[in-house]
């Protein structure tokens, strides 16, 4: 098997994996794998036979996925974070108070408190990206000395810059 098909192979397989975990934590409530789920190095790093997935390093598992996956590396990273918290919620459902009483409610209202919170930031960092965005899109189309090649190097370079940024803005690694 050549490294690009074994890459291929280690994107679609993760991703299915990742799906699975979401759809039912409780069967991957695995150390090994919540170690993986941890950062985005320690899950391009995590190798599985019983899963077919092999261990690469970060920057290769970044492009195997911008080249396989339709919205790239992005996509495999909100997977990410979307299984960790679904390993989460699943220890905690065993430790939660129970229903109707105060320390519930008390918690309850903390949680949604820090989901406002932080809802607030990713708006706001959301609407300035946008502005900066808008800013870089109007230089492009105002550039009539551009050929077309340049405009497509620019499109690449604040295509790159946007999604760093969302990643950062989302919470991402």
């Amino acid at each position: 098997m050549n490294i690009l098909q074994k890459n291929r192979e280690k994107i679609t397989n993760t991703k299915k994996l990742l799906i699975d975990i979401i759809d039912d934590p409780d069967r991957y409530n695995i150390l090994e794998i919540k170690n993986a789920l941890s950062g985005q190095r320690k899950l391009a790093a995590f190798s599985s036979e019983e899963y077919k997935i092999s261990a690469c390093a970060l920057n290769t598992f970044k492009n195997a996925a911008d080249n396989v996956l339709l919205r790239g590396f992005i996509e495999l990273d909100e997977l990410r974070q979307n299984a960790k918290k679904a390993l989460d919620k699943e220890v905690l459902k065993i430790s939660k108070p129970n229903h109707n009483t105060k320390e519930y409610f008390k918690e309850r209202l903390k949680n949604v408190e820090e989901e406002l919170d932080q809802s607030k930031r990713t708006i706001i960092s959301l609407t300035a990206i946008i502005g900066d965005i808008t800013a870089e899109l109007a230089n492009i189309a105002t550039a009539n000395h551009m050929t077309n090649e340049e405009r497509q190097a620019i499109y690449k370079d604040v295509n790159n810059k946007l999604q760093h940024k969302l990643a950062f803005a989302l919470g991402n690694e």
